[in-house]
């Protein structure tokens, strides 16, 4: 009888939350809240599930994936939704992904 390997899924979401006090800081936030979700329902379906939450200050954005692709995972759920503060470069990870060949499910790039 052959044994099955466990899929290996990483949540990636970021943490450049804005200070308590900006009126946007809730809904920001709660991108943890949904990594933390996302990764309760993969572990209870079997998947072996790790989180990483991009650092906070000046992205290294190549430092970010290099990180992935030493993990090695099966699968990257991005909940990346800004970097660094900043909405606007959120194409940056699924463009590098595509790059290193690391398989995430959602957008593309563009």
């Amino acid at each position: 009888m052959g044994h099955s390997r466990r899929l290996r899924v990483l949540i990636m979401h970021n943490r450049d939350f804005a200070a308590a006090d900006d009126p946007e800081f809730a809904s920001r936030a709660d991108v943890e809240n949904a990594a933390r979700d996302v990764a309760g329902a993969l572990a209870a379906r079997g998947y072996a599930v790790e989180t990483l939450a991009v650092p906070t200050g000046p992205l290294d954005a190549i430092a970010v994936v290099a990180e992935v692709v030493a993990r090695g995972p099966d699968l990257v759920f991005n909940l990346c939704e800004s970097l660094g503060g900043d909405a606007r470069p959120e194409a940056v990870l699924p463009s590098l992904f595509e790059l290193c060949g690391v398989p995430y499910p959602g957008s593309g790039p563009l």
